[in-house]
């Protein structure tokens, strides 16, 4: 299965969102690249496209940051192949969300109707990065692939909050409420992993699938989770017999939460090395590229209509690895939408060969 018949978004509006104060562009290829200067508003552009997925920006902590200077509003619309229309707006600090007129309040069910992936040059901190970017990427590649509830997600970050305030704020810590917070963050914990776990082996595999199939000479990749503290145990009795006294001792005196999966992370080992460390820049890109694929494959099996967002991420690859990326990105069940600083370089070449099209965005 490939993208060439896979054109998701027709067309994009904006108005007052970033650079752009009143804005339209039109889709007639599920194979795209954004070319021009820097500042001229590319990423932007991508910005605008995952924002009608997840309602949220991939690169602003508030949404209120992606409002053009000097107003206080802005609005997105997503008009899609299947004939919905998803409206995005942002006024007053609240957002008002719908498709086909009709409210929605969370991303969830707009990914049933139009699902984004980005790539971009941050993720790099997927290989590179601290641990709290590769918990941020799985949790995510959990919730938006059906791995793990989003409640469980927010009822484990509540948890993690109401036992360190408790921690924190009383010189005598409620015994009681101390071991009922601590049984639900175990539980929990436990089975954030365990969903973590069942995930990345699933990456692993596909990946090694790829890298067999396009990069033979390359060693397979392993993916290792690491529980970050050493109160592991395989059932709550074990748990509290063997760390509660302790770790009560220790927390007490710390006064913050020093267990749960919020401290976990997971090493990616390439060519027998880890990767953070020993792996060059371009292989780090190459395997984050990968995972992107996968989560891409991941969602296409349960039939997610899905744009593949590449923002300036392609250009300093050598000729043969590119040319692999390329080759296999083709072949993915979505459209794909690049962004390039500069036009007639051979990104803009492969992308005009397979009949997709060049967008020069200062000339619109």
């Amino acid at each position: 299965m490939d993208n060439n018949n896979c054109l998701h978004v027709e067309e994009l509006r904006l108005k007052n969102f970033r650079c752009f104060s009143n804005f339209k562009l039109r889709f007639d290829s599920p194979l795209s690249i954004f070319t021009g200067g820097n500042g001229i508003g590319k990423t932007s552009l991508v910005e605008a496209l995952y924002y009608g997925c997840y309602l949220r920006s991939f690169r602003a902590g508030l949404t209120k940051e992606m409002i053009q200077y000097d107003h206080d509003a802005f609005f997105v619309q997503l008009m899609l192949s299947s004939g919905d229309v998803i409206s995005a707006g942002f006024a007053s600090n609240k957002r008002n969300v719908k498709i086909n007129e009709k409210p929605i309040t969370s991303h969830r069910a707009l990914m049933k109707h139009y699902c984004a992936v980005v790539l971009t040059e941050d993720d790099i901190d997927l290989v590179r990065g601290y641990p709290s970017a590769r918990r941020m990427f799985i949790d995510h590649q959990l919730i938006i692939t059906g791995g793990m509830d989003n409640q469980l997600l927010k009822e484990f970050k509540l948890c993690v909050q109401q036992r360190t305030a408790m921690l924190q704020k009383n010189a005598k810590v409620d015994l009681v409420a101390y071991r009922s917070w601590t049984k639900q963050l175990w539980q929990k914990s436990m089975s954030i992993r365990s969903s973590r776990i069942t995930e990345l082996q699933r990456i692993e595999k596909a990946v090694n699938t790829l890298i067999k199939k396009h990069f033979t000479q390359l060693d397979p990749i392993t993916i290792t989770y690491v529980e970050k503290t050493p109160y592991c145990a395989d059932s709550w009795e074990q748990f509290c017999s063997e760390y509660e006294l302790a770790l009560f001792d220790k927390e007490q005196r710390s006064k913050r939460t020093l267990f749960g999966a919020h401290l976990d992370d997971f090493v990616i080992n390439f060519q027998s090395q880890r990767a953070r460390q020993y792996a060059s820049r371009g292989q780090q890109k190459l395997l984050v590229t990968l995972i992107k694929i996968v989560q891409i494959m991941c969602l296409a099996e349960q039939d997610n209509p899905i744009v593949f967002l590449l923002d300036d991420f392609m250009t300093d690859f050598d000729t043969f690895v590119f040319g692999q990326l390329f080759a296999i990105i083709q072949q993915l069940p979505c459209q794909v939408i690049f962004t390039a600083p500069f036009s007639s370089g051979i990104l803009d070449q492969h992308i005009m060969d397979q009949g997709g099209k060049s967008i020069d965005i200062a000339r619109l």
